[in-house]
């Protein structure tokens, strides 16, 4: 066969070359969950607002969740 006939060298010219440096999209992205609406923005903040007093108040954060364990456990033990 002398001629290049098929799909491969017409799929080959149109292909990117996997090995050539440069942004993909993977390398593109942020790593951010970018939220869907305004409620979303709320939950986002309030998520970012729990999470920033538990890592600057640990102790008081286990303290609160102990307490809520214990009441949890006591309502659910009066079934």
């Amino acid at each position: 066969m002398s001629g290049n006939t098929g799909a491969g060298p017409a799929l080959a010219a149109h292909s990117k070359d996997a090995s050539t440096p440069g942004p993909t999209p993977a390398s593109e992205a942020s790593g951010t969950v970018k939220p869907a609406s305004d409620s979303g923005d709320a939950i986002s903040h309030a998520l970012q607002q729990a999470t920033d007093f538990v890592r600057g108040q640990p102790l008081a954060s286990m303290g609160i969740f102990v307490i809520a364990g214990i009441a949890i456990g006591k309502v659910l033990s009066r079934r």
